[in-house]
């Protein structure tokens, strides 16, 4: 640049190369010309005896000699505001249309960045949130689930329950039924006169042993039916474990049907153990 330097202020050349600038009064340095800001230096003029001017013939390194300003670290916006090693400023008025160009092309540059740099940070904020929200569902989910499978377990035991419940009181009711007719069968042989012919007494010998045989059928059908039960029972429990196991859907489903096979057989059972308690009723009723 061909412009003479504001008063107050002197050129070096660092060891690198860089020209840089001393302001005389306060023997600071600084990279930037002041010639770029366009405004001279605040104060009085230097005194002749302050500072060492150009022609003085001071030496690089000897006491009163301004060091350069400490190297920094380049930013962003250094490496558009700095020349290379060798390369000397670009003097004029077109020179200072030019850096003032590069600096405005460098301050788009780094506002585009810190941009880019906010619009990833939103992002990533945006992508946490919606992690967490969805691991939040997931977990609602498995809690949903693990209530639902708890209600269906308990329904299913209650149901169990309740249809032993009927069993047994169909089996009590059976029961009773039995003693009232060996009751009736007592009182009326009490009534039969101890003259009755044989005949008489032999038909009561044949009731007698009607009713017996009518009772060990009962006796037969109640073990049979409690044995039938309990066969439920244990199919019922082998079905909540496969529910609740985690196997595949292969084993899975091969152990699904051995347990339909065994329930398709105990309602077989259950229908003939309920036709031979009609048939028995009956004969009892006659």
């Amino acid at each position: 640049m061909n412009e003479t330097l504001p008063l107050g202020w002197e050129t070096r050349n660092a060891p690198d190369g860089r020209p840089y600038f001393i302001h005389v009064e306060s023997q600071t340095t600084t990279w930037e010309d002041p010639r770029m800001k366009g405004l001279p230096p605040t104060g009085l003029p230097p005194s002749p005896n302050s500072g060492h001017s150009p022609l003085t013939g001071a030496v690089e390194g000897e006491a009163g000699y301004p060091t350069p300003p400490a190297a920094k670290k380049e930013g962003f916006f250094s490496r558009f505001t700095h020349m290379s090693d060798g390369m000397k400023m670009a003097g004029g008025v077109a020179g200072g249309v030019a850096v003032g160009g590069a600096v405005a092309y460098a301050y788009h540059k780094y506002s585009e960045h810190e941009e880019r740099e906010e619009e990833q940070a939103e992002r990533l904020e945006f992508l946490e949130e919606e992690n967490k929200r969805q691991q939040e569902e997931i977990e609602h989910q498995q809690e949903e689930n693990e209530r639902r499978e708890e209600e269906l377990q308990q329904a299913k035991m209650e149901a169990m329950e309740e249809e032993n419940r009927r069993q047994q009181e169909e089996i009590d009711r059976q029961e009773e039924e039995i003693r009232n007719l060996r009751l009736a069968e007592e009182e009326e042989r009490e009534k039969s006169d101890s003259s009755s012919s044989e005949s008489e007494e032999e038909e009561e010998e044949e009731d007698e042993e009607r009713a017996n045989e009518l009772a060990e059928r009962q006796e037969r059908l109640t073990e049979e039916q409690q044995e039938k039960d309990d066969e439920q029972h244990a199919l019922d429990e082998a079905q909540r474990e496969l529910d609740e196991c985690d196997d595949d859907d292969e084993d899975r489903e091969e152990r699904q049907n051995e347990l339909d096979a065994q329930q398709r057989f105990l309602d077989e059972k259950q229908r003939d153990l309920d036709a031979r308690q009609r048939e028995l009723d009956a004969d009892c009723e006659d």
